[in-house]
């Protein structure tokens, strides 16, 4: 949930002109979300919408497309395809200048998503690793004795 001063612009020190690139890169699937400086979602793509299945979704060259998919969906102003019941598909106007990127995970695709940023033409403003890191943690299980 947004605080109400930053909707309603009373914090004047908010800087709201970039956007926010959230990549989760997990063993298993690349999911790359596009959202404005608020937090609000505005495009999610992963490696199942670009028509990989099963395993093939767990590699690097997944990673780079989920992220090319994104940057074509945010200058299309395309959010979704369009369903059998939609006449057209739902349209979001973003104008994707500067961005914050925020890295997650240590799967397979991380470098490879980021290189694709790189490529995409965005200015990368600030880059942050917002991987959760245990600290002592749960107990492990009991040493399997054979």
């Amino acid at each position: 949930m947004v605080a109400d001063w930053l909707t309603e612009g009373l914090h004047p020190s908010i800087d709201t002109d970039y956007h926010i690139v959230h990549i989760k890169c997990g063993r298993n699937n690349t999911i790359a979300s596009l959202s404005d400086a608020l937090g609000n979602v505005k495009f999610t793509v992963s490696g199942g919408h670009c028509g990989f299945r099963k395993a093939g979704r767990g590699n690097q060259d997944v990673a780079y497309q989920v992220v090319t998919e994104l940057v074509k969906r945010s200058a299309e102003g395309r959010k979704s395809k369009p369903k059998k019941k939609d006449v057209e598909p739902h349209m979001i106007k973003t104008d994707v200048r500067s961005i914050h990127l925020k890295l997650n995970g240590f799967g397979p695709g991380r470098t490879q998503a980021f290189r694709a940023i790189r490529a995409s033409g965005w200015d990368v403003k600030r880059i942050t690793d917002v991987t959760p890191i245990r600290r002592g943690g749960c107990r492990p299980p009991k040493k399997r004795r054979l």
